[in-house]
């Protein structure tokens, strides 16, 4: 799972979402939490122990599964709080930081697609394919 995230698409993302954010963190760790909740105070200070940038819940399996197709994948991630029970001043709901920011993410999106140039693809994922033989089986 070394370098899940397509750098040809992840270089779209990112200069996109420089034209409409006044912040995009270009590099981090991301760790995956089993959903559908929101992680406690107690995880969120391990994730910190272990030097966690941000977590969620949307990474996975999608990740695993497009380099095992050999897809492209690369996303773009809202911090939308600041995790359950650390910041007790966050006042912002998650919902109303979604709503006000829906219109830029879907620029930066339909605009990064719009970037992607398949005669300047160099990024290499499709040779993360796992071929399987479905059908072939030892019969001893």
């Amino acid at each position: 799972m070394r370098d899940i995230i397509c750098p040809d698409l992840q270089t779209c993302l990112i200069n996109e979402a420089d034209k409409e954010f006044r912040r995009v963190f270009k590099t981090g760790i991301y760790a995956v939490m089993e959903g559908p909740r929101f992680e406690s105070a107690a995880e969120i200070r391990m994730l910190q122990d272990m030097h966690v940038d941000i977590c969620g819940q949307t990474m996975m399996p999608e990740a695993a599964l497009a380099r095992a197709i050999g897809a492209h994948y690369a996303s773009l991630y809202l911090i939308s709080n600041f995790a359950e029970g650390i910041n007790p001043d966050w006042k912002h709901e998650i919902h109303d930081i979604y709503e006000e920011t829906a219109p830029k993410i879907g620029l930066v999106m339909i605009r990064a697609i719009a970037a992607i140039d398949p005669e300047k693809i160099t990024c290499g994922c499709m040779h993360n394919y796992v071929h399987v033989n479905v059908g072939e089986h030892n019969n001893k």
